[in-house]
């Protein structure tokens, strides 16, 4: 099993800050192969995409079972809650045989930002006061 564990028990950055911390896994179960991904994806409505902006061969063969990693936190695009589509940013380990993921937040304010609903506007009301400064 793989966990990533970061510095500082830190899980929201601004851009630029550095995202550091370990990845751990059973010692006896030494994974051949592993790796770490700082990427973001979109969820909601529509197509959800994608992107790893930066990815990390590690010595999976460290004594005690963790190996260290450290990135950059991109300037963009921010996390973000919104109605119709959220931006996650997240943390990926992977082996040949497991994986892990880890939520982080980007954001210059250093949280999520909360998208507010706009209301729509009534047509009917928008015709009319369309109508009115024509008419003037």
């Amino acid at each position: 099993m793989l966990e990533i564990v970061l510095d500082g028990n830190r899980a929201e950055f601004a851009p630029g800050e550095v995202i550091s911390g370990v990845v751990r896994w059973d010692p006896a179960t030494s994974p051949s192969r592993l790796g770490i991904a700082l990427a973001f994806r979109t969820e909601g409505r529509g197509t959800q995409d994608s992107a790893s902006v930066a990815e990390l061969d590690l010595d999976a063969q460290s004594a005690g079972g963790e190996a260290a990693f450290r990135f950059t936190a991109p300037r963009a695009p921010y996390t973000f809650d919104g109605t119709l589509i959220s931006l996650r940013w997240f943390l990926l380990a992977t082996s040949r045989k497991d994986n892990a993921e880890f939520p982080i937040t980007l954001s210059p304010w250093v949280k999520i930002i909360r998208l507010q609903q706009v209301k729509s506007p009534d047509i009917h009301d928008l015709l009319a006061r369309v109508k009115g400064q024509q008419q003037q």
